[in-house]
């Protein structure tokens, strides 16, 4: 079987990356992870497994081991002290060491390539460094873009830096990224071509079990100021009830900022454990609710939760965004929700789920063959056809 070395933080990594790991060996890939010193070993398995070995080794972020920039309490200040200190990211102290414990493993083991996977960026710069040593085949994944960041919060002069960086340290890797949006404004960067691989959803969970309180619509994360929109919903489902229409319904938020009060049928759960969320408020939601980002800046972003919601087996409502993104785009083909992009689409999907539930007791999961396009297995594949 040949070996793989994966140059990712494992603290800071997605599903994504945890869906990679446990499929490369089903096509006879067998993945050695190297990491910073793990703090959630519960969310990424066991170092040792069967299929896959985890390396971790030490390091300080540029503020200590538990310092960060927030803790400065002037705004204009820490984005001063983030553009010099930051650059080019918080765990750029973890680059000797990685590369120390890298070359030990490319060079003691039977390495056929390199997969380095950001945020942070880190890992690409650990990965270029032992490709230029190793002359291995490299694959950079950017599930969030580096110097076209739509969340970039420093300067042009920062960007510019990252930029320079940037073209200079994946000038060797083949490059992927996770939408068609994003693979275009990379290639254009790059000038070489880039391919697309969707995260794609892990293995369904078998939530037969829902709430009996009626329909239950439910978001689970955070929510971006000013990028975010609660209202489009809120104001959607209040004006229906406000008519005596769904007096049933209600949402649930759970998540670290509370929406406002002033919505009767609203809860907030605050921050719950991962599996709490998962085994226990999605899994007893009729449906999950993705606020999407309204922004033609984020045409090509696909939030973490779409396909953790589709995991869940339960339908999507959708709120905000751009017409044809990709959350828009992958609902309608996929069966698997709505896209609502005003007040009044809100307000007629809910009505037309709200019919499916006082008809049949529960609103129907029915996803149609497409949906099988879009799991981590396939993702997986797509990776392995790069090696």
């Amino acid at each position: 079987m040949p070996e793989v070395l994966l140059i990712t933080n494992l603290n800071k990594s997605s599903p994504r990356i945890r869906g990679l790991i446990e499929n490369l060996p089903k096509f006879d890939w067998y993945p050695t992870i190297l990491t910073p010193q793990i703090t959630r070993l519960s969310e990424v398995g066991t170092r040792d497994y069967e299929n896959w070995k985890i390396v971790d080794t030490p390091y300080r972020n540029v503020l200590g081991s538990n310092r960060t920039l927030g803790s400065v309490s002037i705004p204009w200040v820490s984005s001063f002290l983030g553009e010099i200190l930051n650059y080019p990211c918080p765990d750029k102290n973890w680059l000797p060491e990685a590369y120390r414990e890298g070359k030990l493993l490319l060079e003691t083991g039977r390495f056929s390539a390199v997969i380095s996977s950001s945020a942070p960026v880190v890992s690409h710069l650990v990965a270029s460094c032992l490709q230029r040593e190793f002359g291995l085949t490299w694959i950079a994944d950017l599930r969030d873009l580096w110097s076209q960041n739509h969340n970039y919060t420093y300067s042009r002069l920062r960007r510019d830096r990252d930029q320079k960086l940037e073209l200079q340290t994946l000038a060797k890797a083949k490059l992927v990224t996770v939408s068609e949006p994003w693979a275009a404004k990379l290639s254009e960067l790059h000038n070489k071509p880039v391919c697309t691989i969707v995260s794609g959803f892990g293995p369904r969970r078998d939530n037969s079990e829902r709430a009996s309180e009626g329909l239950t619509i439910s978001y689970t994360g955070s929510i971006y100021k000013g990028r975010q929109n609660p209202f489009m919903l809120l104001h959607a489902l209040k004006t229906l009830q406000d008519q005596g229409k769904l007096l049933d319904a209600k949402v649930y938020y759970c998540g670290p900022n509370p929406l406002p009060r002033g919505f009767k049928f609203l809860r907030n759960l605050g921050t719950l454990p991962r599996e709490v969320v998962l085994s226990t408020v999605q899994a007893r939601s009729e449906l999950l609710w993705i606020m999407d980002w309204d922004s033609e800046g984020e045409r090509g972003v696909y939030p973490g939760k779409l396909f953790e919601y589709i995991s869940a087996s339960r339908p999507v409502i959708s709120t905000g965004g751009i017409q044809g993104n990709v959350v828009d785009t992958f609902l309608k083909d996929t069966n698997t929700g709505r896209h609502c992009l005003t007040e009044e689409d809100t307000k007629e999907a809910l009505l037309d789920f709200h019919s499916q539930y006082k008809t049949l007791g529960r609103i129907p999961f029915l996803p149609n063959s497409s949906l099988k396009n879009w799991t981590q297995l396939e993702m997986a594949r797509k990776f392995v056809d790069q090696l």
